[in-house]
């Protein structure tokens, strides 16, 4: 079901998608720790998903627990059609099984962390244990892992879970670090993201890499990370500002419904979708990501009320495969933000116990020194806008003359400016829930 959706999205788009695939090992009853009653990962599943074996069942037993039947065959047509399946591989959970008994567990005893008094980690509330990604057996153990998931199941790449960009401290010195771990849970954790990033890619040059929310320290051995959407922590987009020419980012899933654990609502008359997309975009970020059937709040192409978000991810495409914005959006440098004169006082959308702007704005710098500009409109209603930006503010100096060109999401130019000297004044009326974007370069006649 889930397969033939992804297709769904793939002839709508006509480019190559990537789907973060969690659930595909086969279950094996009785050598799972997830058997183990009364553990509170049991609870995990409600209404028809009931009785289910949760995610994580089998980490780190491949290939002596294979994955579903189905998978490798889907993968394979799948990666024909431009479909790259990236399946999680959680990077610290060991599931030893309830008494010790999945394949792998006597081996990987020594190797879980331990804490301050010697006693073994669980994965958080669970009953699977916390590897320390400091140890070679570990690392081995991954790298392997990847390098024949790669050869075998036709994959696109891997999403790689439970990493942040280090280990869980860990104090048992023969593991080879010091007690708590000293730096070995930021360099072993490295280690481990390349050895299995190589492993794939030696097969493979094209697999995409990902990982869960990743740090500095990481970002040189993946191809981009998942990134939490939206939050009042985040609204300053401080890591775009440093790593968006580096690295890429894509976006939690996006509230299209009554969603995930019944969290996120969405209506015509609710901006939740909007603001999400809206702030990720501008901030050159991927948007985040959409479930697929039969999942709960999957994204519909034909369903009437779900029209107007796929209408706004049309124009983000459009954008993603216009040549010029594409310079811009996905390699250019993340600037300073446009500060708008109107409107005033800014259309504020409330989402999730707290208010955003109505109107987003991106500017990006490209290597040949142009400014490429994006304004996005989450709200339902046309909004008149004006601003004034000073060049020397965005990497050009203060008597830079300029031409502006304004860029459709069909790709259409229609200039708006030629030879403005020192700074441009940008001002229109921007529908709702709609994007435009400004070409900034050297005037013609210079």
């Amino acid at each position: 079901i889930a397969a033939d959706h992804f297709r769904e999205f793939l002839k709508w788009a006509d480019m190559p998608l990537p789907a973060n695939w969690y659930s595909w090992k086969e279950y094996v009853p009785g050598m799972t720790s997830y058997n183990v009653p009364f553990g509170s990962h049991r609870l995990s599943h409600q209404g028809r998903w009931v009785g289910l074996p949760g995610m994580n069942i089998h980490d780190g037993n491949y290939p002596k627990i294979g994955s579903l039947e189905a998978y490798v065959e889907e993968n394979k047509k799948l990666r024909r059609e431009g479909g790259m399946v990236c399946p999680y591989v959680a990077l610290e959970i060991f599931d030893q099984g309830p008494d010790q008994n999945s394949p792998y567990a006597q081996e990987a005893r020594p190797h879980v962390v331990r804490d301050l008094f010697g006693v073994k980690r669980m994965w958080s509330n669970e009953t699977a244990w916390q590897m320390c990604v400091a140890t070679d057996w570990w690392q081995n153990r991954l790298e392997e892992t990847c390098r024949i998931m790669t050869q075998r199941e036709h994959l696109g790449g891997f999403y790689l879970d439970v990493m942040q960009g280090c280990g869980l401290p860990c104090y048992w010195t023969p593991h080879g670090h010091s007690a708590s771990g000293g730096d070995a849970i930021t360099t072993g954790m490295h280690e481990l993201v390349e050895r299995c990033t190589i492993a794939a890619k030696t097969i493979d040059p094209e697999m995409i890499i990902t990982g869960e929310n990743i740090t500095e320290n990481v970002i040189d051995v993946v191809d981009g990370t998942l990134d939490g959407t939206l939050s009042p922590e985040n609204r300053a987009h401080v890591f775009a500002a440093v790593y968006q020419d580096f690295t890429k980012r894509y976006g939690t899933e996006l509230s299209t419904g009554v969603g995930w654990k019944g969290r996120f609502k969405d209506s015509f008359d609710n901006n939740a979708f909007f603001v999400e997309c809206a702030s990720l975009f501008v901030q050159g970020a991927q948007i985040g990501r959409i479930r697929l059937r039969p999942r709960d709040a999957a994204l519909s192409l034909t369903n009437p009320k779900q029209r107007h978000m796929v209408d706004f991810l049309n124009q983000v495409l459009g954008y993603y495969r216009n040549e010029t914005a594409k310079d811009f959006h996905a390699y250019g440098q993340f600037m300073r933000p446009l500060e708008f004169d109107d409107p005033s006082p800014m259309p504020k959308i409330r989402y999730r116990d707290s208010e955003y702007r109505a109107i987003w704005n991106g500017i990006f710098r490209n290597p040949q020194g142009e400014l490429g500009i994006f304004i996005a409109n989450a709200g339902k209603q046309a909004l008149a806008f004006k601003s004034t930006m000073g060049l020397a503010r965005h990497g050009m100096t203060a008597d830079s003359v300029v031409d502006v060109d304004r860029i459709s999401s069909q790709g259409k130019v229609t200039s708006i400016r030629r030879g403005a000297k020192g700074s441009v004044s940008l001002s229109g009326t921007i529908p709702g829930r709609s994007i435009i974007m400004y070409h900034i370069k050297p005037a013609d006649d210079q």
